[in-house]
This record gives structure tokens, sequence and C-alpha cells, in this order.
């Protein structure tokens, strides 16, 4: 009795096992259209790249003279970017956007501190659309007792182009903007 039992129950096993298995998939089909599939779901995502990667703080001191001294404090907005890219193939790049912030000081008594960004700067010209603070920096050669000259640098992400002003800080705090 136990073998009869035991011999049907082998029996219900392998007759399960022969109709579950149809033979209809094989492991290499399943395999492409997986791969058909998941083509097909990710054919409308956006690959966005960042540019710098992670948001990022810069402190540069600068030592003039004994009295004089100036710091230039640039970072990246966490949130705020700017993309360009590929309409068509759904690709970005996104800027993230820049801003500086300088203080300069003379006999310990801070005489400069403003914000530099596209609006100090911007104009109803195209460039400003898709323009982002590239760098500022001081110009120790060209700056003296009377005042600091500023290099600043705005780059244009969609076509690559730059516009390059000079900002002078006169020892009163007054500024002077020249494009160079």
């Amino acid at each position: 009795m136990y073998r009869k039992m035991l011999f049907i129950g082998c029996l219900i096993v392998l007759s399960a096992c022969a109709v579950s298995c149809d033979g209809r998939y094989k492991q290499k089909d399943s395999q492409e259209i997986a791969v058909k599939k998941f083509i097909e779901a990710n054919k409308n995502l956006e690959s966005i790249t960042f540019i710098p990667e992670y948001p990022i703080e810069i402190i540069t001191d600068t030592i003039i003279s004994a009295h004089t001294k100036v710091r230039i404090k640039t970072k990246t907005s966490d949130n705020e970017v700017l993309k360009v890219g590929n309409q068509t193939s759904q690709t970005y790049t996104a800027y993230r956007i820049n801003e500086s912030h300088i203080e300069i000081t003379s006999h310990n008594h801070l005489i400069f501190s403003n914000k530099i960004d596209i609006e100090m700067f911007s104009t109803k010209d195209s460039f400003w659309n898709t323009a982002i603070l590239e760098s500022v920096w001081v110009n120790e050669f060209e700056s003296n007792t009377e005042g600091i000259f500023l290099d600043i640098v705005f780059k244009n992400a969609a076509t690559n182009n730059f516009k390059f002003f000079k900002l002078f800080v006169q020892k009163d705090g007054n500024y002077t903007i020249k494009t160079v």
C-alpha cells in the first residue's frame, strides 16, 4: 500500500510538471523580450548631467597690502540649475547657478560688500538667456592702493561663448564695471 501511494504521488508530481512546462518560452526568448520591454519603457526618460556634479563653495582670500584684503566666496546653488540640451534626444546638461560674494576690507573696515551674479550684468542681449557666472578673481597686477580690480567671466552654456568684465572698486567703496 505504501508503494502504491508513493507511485501515485510521483505520478501526480510528474504530470503537474509536464502540464506546467509547455515549452513556449525559452530562456533566450525571455531575455530578448525583457530587453525590448526595458528599451521601450526607457525611451522617454531624460538623461541629465550636472556641472559641477555636486554643489561647491570656494573661498579665496587675497592680501593686496598690509591693510587691504579681498575675500571672494563663490558657491553654487543646490536647487537652481540652467538646463541646456538637445530636446530630441532628451539629454541635458544642467549647470548649477553660481554667485560670488565679494568683501573688501581696508584698515579693518569693510569698504565693499556685494553679490556678483547675472542680475548685476545682464542686458537684453540673448547671451544672457543661457549665461552662468564662470569665475571671479582679483587681478593682482592691476590692483593698487587706489583700488582693486576684479576680473569676472560669464559663459553662455548653450554656445560656449564668454563675456569678460573688469570691476574696479575704489578705496572709498564706489565701483565701475567695464566690458573687456
